[in-house]
């Protein structure tokens, strides 16, 4: 991988399955664009934009629209690669988003510890609580608990909206 170690620029990769092996997903949001080139790999067509999803620290789930790599839907089934493919950036597609709106599977995985308010019922001079209209008075002891677990730590895009670009300096 050559570039900014979180920035992606190209790298070698090989395929199998459903999944494309690489050196390391670091930089790969959820949503990045990127191009084919070198090697085969079925399915997949040179310099054709596709959109990245991390399964692991070394393999990338590849979709066929931003939509679907952000909703984790229609996954390419890629095939065994043969050759040296390269998967690289790609330069001039845009990603990002400018709203997004939180799911409660991108919730950080938690629970809440709850404790009900001590309550007091009395009732004074008889009534419907005692046939034989006595008193009563009860206090309710505060029970505690926890909720049941929620979000899952989804990953999601943070990105804003950009395009990506290459840029030579001369120093």
């Amino acid at each position: 991988m050559t570039g900014n170690a979180n920035i992606p620029i190209s790298q070698a990769c090989s395929t199998a399955g459903a999944l494309c092996t690489v050196a390391s997903t670091t930089g790969y949001n959820p949503g990045t664009p990127v191009q084919f080139s070198g090697g085969i790999i079925p399915f997949i067509t040179d310099d054709v934009v596709y959109y990245v999803l991390a399964a692991s620290a070394t393999t990338l789930w590849i979709f066929p629209t931003l939509e679907d790599a952000l909703n984790s839907a229609n996954v390419i089934t890629l095939g065994t690669s043969t050759g040296s493919p390269i998967i690289s950036s790609a330069i001039g597609a845009s990603t990002g988003e400018s709203r997004h709106t939180q799911s409660i599977d991108e919730l950080a995985a938690h629970t809440h510890d709850v404790t009900i308010q001590q309550q007091y019922y009395s009732n004074q001079g008889g009534g419907d609580m005692f046939r034989d209209g006595g008193t009563y008075d009860q206090v309710v002891s505060s029970p505690t608990g926890t909720t049941d677990p929620r979000g899952s730590s989804t990953p999601f895009n943070v990105i804003q909206p950009s395009t990506l670009v290459n840029v030579y300096l001369k120093l």
